[in-house]
């Protein structure tokens, strides 16, 4: 009867699922993503744990007709920050990946981005820009991070979830005819 109840009784919080409440929700996240110019998001998420206990963070997005995407550091930034900081859903704990289709010609490498903007290591392998202009990043969280390479990352991003980032001026302009 001990056993049961003591089974019974698993309504705590796992340390990590924990909050400080300086965080924001995926649905206020998903409302400034939608206010960006240029840009549409889709897949904006986190995944359940695996049965590893790994985690991650989803968000693909698209160059809209008409736009350039100007700063590409900025955007990667934003992004994984942006994730880092919802807190209604788990803790990333391996990646936020990034999807970007931009336009054909542009040759957008999110990967390339990542490096310049020290979330992914120089010497990380990441995938280049398919001919249709799509890039993929995955950017190491956590622990998974200094696995990867890039230690910093646990200190730029701070405790989990962080504050909601600013979105950057000038991530994108109208592109000129």
């Amino acid at each position: 009867m001990l056993g049961l109840s003591a089974c019974a009784t698993t309504d705590t919080t796992p340390p990590q699922e924990e909050t400080s409440g300086d965080g924001q929700t995926l649905a206020e996240l998903t409302q400034t993503l939608d206010g960006i110019e240029g840009l549409t998001f889709s897949r904006v998420d986190g995944s359940e744990r695996n049965i590893k206990g790994n985690s991650g963070f989803t968000v693909d997005v698209t160059l809209d007709a008409g736009y350039q995407l100007d700063d590409p550091e900025a955007l990667v930034t934003y992004l994984v920050e942006a994730a880092w900081s919802v807190e209604d859903r788990t803790m990333p704990s391996t990646t936020v990946e990034i999807g970007y289709q931009g336009i054909v010609g542009d040759g957008i490498d999110l990967g390339e981005a990542a490096k310049q903007s020290g979330w992914v290591s120089s010497e990380a392998r990441t995938g280049d820009v398919s001919p249709d202009g799509f890039s993929r990043v995955s950017v190491p969280v956590a622990d998974y991070a200094v696995d990867n390479g890039v230690p910093e990352t646990v200190d730029r991003l701070g405790e989990w979830p962080g504050e909601p980032p600013a979105v950057p001026d000038g991530l994108t302009s109208p592109r000129e005819e």
